[in-house]
Parts: structure tokens; C-alpha cells; sequence
């Protein structure tokens, strides 16, 4: 059985532009804060280059599963073997897990850069998020006994 999960390269640097520009917003003790973690059209290159770090260890992490993968225009999809009793209901988590993960793996890049205080934590939840796919993309349905 295959399941494809597709995530948008815009959506995923809105919402990193978004946790970039609030966290610099919140930081009242330092002035030049928000200019320095905010990310600017010209930072594209690089969370481009992010993208392409986090997109490659996902596949390291979930080669197995991958049957293929590909980027048109800027949606990423990737189709998934997984067993015919895989519970259905968990593609829509994955979908959300997937944009998460990315999201949080291009924030904890950036701010390595950026805002070095906070890079770890987007960066164990970038992990939390990868070992999350990698056991759903395992996950099966309960057997059910049949009834006569």
C-alpha cells in the first residue's frame, strides 16, 4: 500500500519566517534583535540550502518507506510503502508531522545563525518529529476478529 504526503516549500518558510520574526519581536532586552533573527528575502538562499539538509535527512531517516520523492515547482511530495494493514487515519498526523518536522529542522538552522540560545530546542523537536514519521510510517491497524 502507498500513501503520498506533500508539503508546500513556501508554506514551510512562511511559518519559519513567522517563528523568526515573533521570536525577535519578544526579545525586549535586545534591540537589535529582530533584525538580526528575522529572516529577510535575502536569507532564501540559505533556508533553501536548509530545506535541502532537512529534505535529505528525511530520507535518511525513512529510506526504507520511500518508494519515491520529488519537488514540482515548490510542493514537495513523497510517496510511502507501507503495510496493507496500515492505519489510515494516521496520514493526515503524518502530513502535519511532515510540515512540522521541516519547519522546525529550517528554524533550528536558522537560528544557529541567528539566535543561538534557542537552536537546540527547535532542533530536539525537528528529532521528535523525524522519530514520530519513522513510527507511523511503521504504525498497523489493531486486528479485528471477524464476526459471523
Amino acid at each position: 500500500m502507498q500513501i503520498t504526503l506533500s508539503i508546500s516549500q513556501t508554506a514551510v518558510y512562511t511559518a519559519v519566517d513567522m517563528h523568526a520574526a515573533y521570536t525577535g519581536a519578544k526579545m525586549d532586552a535586545d534591540p537589535s534583535a529582530f533584525a538580526r533573527i528575522a529572516t529577510t528575502q535575502t536569507d532564501r538562499e540559505m533556508l533553501a540550502r536548509f530545506w535541502d539538509e532537512a529534505a535529505s535527512q528525511f530520507s535518511q531517516a525513512l529510506r526504507k518507506s520511500i518508494s519515491h520523492q520529488s519537488t514540482i515547482g515548490t510542493l514537495y511530495q513523497v510517496v510511502l510503502e507501507v503495510s496493507a494493514s496500515f492505519d489510515e487515519t494516521l496520514v493526515s498526523t503524518m502530513q502535519s508531522a511532515l510540515f512540522d518536522y521541516f519547519t522546525a529542522a529550517i528554524t533550528g538552522r536558522w537560528f544557529a545563525v541567528s539566535n543561538r540560545e534557542q537552536a537546540p530546542d527547535f532542533a530536539a523537536t525537528a528529532a521528535t518529529l523525524l522519530g514520530q514519521l519513522q513510527r507511523n510510517s511503521l504504525a498497523k491497524k489493531a486486528p479485528s476478529r471477524p464476526v459471523y
